[in-house]
């Protein structure tokens, strides 16, 4: 209730914050707290009975990174696809602190999704995770069904270097077999 900002999810869910918190934590919001505002500047973001700021991201990504800016909870990590969209989130509001959580957390799904896991390091430009991914996914076929829907997530860049990799590995595998080490 003592909270001076109210945050609209895209599922209507309403976040009270603190605007100290999100200057703190976020270079998006501090930049937006900072920049004037229209007539009144940003007072009139944070005036009583100010209409709440609405933003993309859903309700649970919200509670999932306001939960870690605040200090009071950890979203859960064996769920991938919403550390996916809490990096998105993290990185577009410039929130250091859930973009390492979700870095750190990756390596626990590489081999269980090493493809999904390339796939989230690559959009992320993390190239020691994407190192990492990239040879967990030697031990899968990339090629199958569901791998493929996941390779289609990929940056060009990436999935050239991804199947590149494969292929030397095919190659290097087929000459061994072949008695030429």
């Amino acid at each position: 209730s003592s909270a001076d900002i109210i945050i609209l999810s895209q599922d209507d869910v309403l976040f009270p914050m603190f605007t100290r918190t999100l200057k703190r934590t976020s270079g998006w919001f501090d930049s937006m707290f900072t920049i004037p505002q229209g007539p009144r500047g940003a007072r009139a973001l944070l005036s009583a009975g100010a209409d709440p700021i609405s933003v993309p991201e859903t309700s649970d990504v919200l509670a999932s990174l306001f939960s870690l800016i605040n200090g009071t909870g950890v979203p859960p990590l064996d769920d991938l696809d919403l550390l996916e969209k809490i990096a998105l989130a993290a990185e577009k509001y410039e929130m250091s602190m859930p973009i390492a959580l979700v870095r750190a957390a990756l390596p626990l799904h590489m081999q269980k999704s090493p493809v999904r896991a390339y796939a989230i390091a690559s959009s992320m430009s993390w190239e020691d995770e994407l190192n990492a991914a990239a040879t967990a996914t030697l031990s899968v076929d990339i090629m199958s069904p569901e791998n493929l829907q996941e390779l289609r997530r990929v940056e060009s860049c990436h999935l050239v270097k991804l199947l590149d990799l494969h292929e030397r590995r095919r190659r290097y595998i087929g000459n061994a077999l072949d008695g030429g080490w």
